[in-house]
Order: structure tokens, then sequence, then C-alpha cells
């Protein structure tokens, strides 16, 4: 019921997909201690769960699972007893009181730096696929939007003439208007005035960018269009679709502009999510500080 209820409310199959998995976690460990009623789960019971996780539940390789992992585990039962409580299939939230374990941030470790993303856009775009291929990394860069949402894009959404894109239900499932730039409103506008028609199956199709098959590209499919073009480059980096969004927030800042500016751009419902940018230090920011900064000008006596 719970799975039909979050269904009902628009989450996507991935979303909950994962959550049937964190919850038969929980179910088997119930299983396997014999705790059979959900009634008589207690504070006890998920601080004990949340033991369990940290120190004997293991991957299929046999590896610990991430701090990550366990927060998200303990985030999607909080989330399930919440559920029960308001539809009174129990009395008290046995959850209420446990408070989820600090997680670790990453900061983003494979960046393009600002010459690398000016020659992975300058690519040659000749055939219908690469005209395709040359808006779809414009856009990437341009609005730092996640893979999903430029696969979810459909033709309504995007409004070129006053240069924005309305990114609808994206992960923290709030809509937001990105606008984007002259060069990649242009890469936009030349794919669908020369090529996006000569790869559509269906003259009814609504996707804005559309694959091999003439349907909806994939995130499968994308994730394998960055990675073509990075190796063009011959880029002794790690670049996937997320790393050209962390490129775009870390080369908005370089440039001066705010984190709130960054924050709405990517969707951020936390200011801590965009704070993150401002502890990568690249190269051309030490060059800048070397050469700018006055204490740094000064000459040593």
């Amino acid at each position: 019921m719970y799975l039909l209820y979050l269904k009902t409310r628009g989450f996507k199959p991935g979303t909950l997909k994962d959550t049937r998995k964190h919850l038969d976690t929980f179910d088997l460990w119930l299983n396997e201690i014999k705790q059979q009623d959900i009634k008589q789960i207690t504070v006890k019971t998920i601080r004990e769960y949340q033991l369990y996780l940290k120190n004997e539940y293991r991957k299929h390789n046999a590896q610990p699972i991430a701090s990550i992992t366990i927060i998200i585990k303990l985030h999607t039962l909080k989330r399930y007893f919440k559920y029960l409580v308001k539809h009174k299939e129990i009395l008290l939230d046995p959850s209420v009181d446990i408070e989820l374990p600090k997680g670790r941030e990453y900061l983003p470790k494979h960046i393009l730096s600002q010459e690398e993303a000016e020659r992975l856009l300058s690519v040659p775009a000749k055939t219908a696929m690469d005209i395709r291929n040359k808006a779809i990394l414009e856009l990437l860069y341009s609005t730092g939007m996640r893979g999903q949402e430029l696969c979810n894009l459909d033709i309504y959404d995007l409004n070129l003439k006053d240069r924005s894109i309305h990114i609808r239900i994206p992960k923290n499932r709030k809509d937001r208007i990105v606008p984007i730039g002259e060069k990649a409103k242009q890469a936009v506008e030349n794919y669908l005035l020369t090529s996006r028609m000569k790869l559509c199956k269906h003259v009814r199709e609504k996707a804005v960018f559309i694959s091999l098959s003439g349907t909806r590209i994939t995130q499968k499919a994308l994730r394998y269009l960055v990675k073509k073009y990075i190796r063009k480059l011959r880029l002794d980096k790690n670049i996937g679709v997320h790393s050209i969004r962390h490129s775009c927030a870390t080369h908005l800042l370089e440039n001066g502009s705010n984190l709130r500016i960054i924050q709405q751009l990517l969707g951020h419902t936390s200011p801590r999510s965009t704070e993150i940018y401002t502890r990568i230090v690249p190269q051309e920011l030490k060059t800048a500080i070397s050469r700018y900064h006055p204490r740094e000008r000064m000459r040593v006596v």
C-alpha cells in the first residue's frame, strides 16, 4: 500500500524501486530477529537496526555499505513510519527520535577546466546526430541541469524566445525555470530546425532529444554520449554527465556569481548543497589569488 501511495503522488519508478529495496532490507532483518508485528517495533528496535546496518550488513561483494547508504535506508524507514502513523496503522512513530548519522560531504573529484569545457563545446556538428549532441552538451553546461532532467524535457518546456527552460518535477520534486545562454539557445534552435524531425519516429513525439531508435533519449544513451566526447578530448579525468553540472557551478563561482544564483539554477533546496563548490579551489583560482591578492603581490624583503 505504501508504494502505491508513493506512486499516486508522482514518484518515479526508480524511486519506487529503491524504496522497495530499502524496505526489503528492513523486513529481512525483522525476520532474522523474529519480529513480525510492525506494531511492536520500538525506538530500541530501530537503533538495533541502525547498528546492524553499520556493523553487520554487507553488499553482494561482502563489503560494508557506505555511510550515505545507511542514511538513505534510515530516511526511507522514517518516511514509511510517518506514513503508517498518518494512516492510523500504528499509534506512535518509533523512528521519530532517531537521529540520522551525518554523511560525508564529497567534493566533486573530476570537473572540467574552463578551457576543457570550451574544447568540449567546440566539437564539429555536421550530421543530424552531431547537431543533436552539440545541443545536448551546450544545454548541460549552460544550465547545469541533471541528466534525467534533460532526458525528460518536452517541446513545450522550451521557451527559446525568452531563453528559458521549464524543468518539471526534478530530483527534489519542485519545478523551476532556468535561463539558457545564447550559444546553447542557438545550438538547440539549430537542432530543432535541422535534425530533430529526421530522428523522430513519430510525428507526435513530444520529447526534445531523440535517440537513434527515434524515441526519447535515455540516461544510458546520454552517459555514453558524454563519455564518447570526453574520450575524443583525451582527458585524464573521469568526466560524466553530472561532472558537467559540477563544472557549470564551479565556473560560475570562479567568474563571480553568488551562491544564491547558483543554488536557484541547480535547483538545490538547501544552501549547504551549493556551498560545497566554495571548497573547490582549481588552478584558475590559485593563479588568480597569486596574481591579484595584495598580500601575494607584496615582495618578500
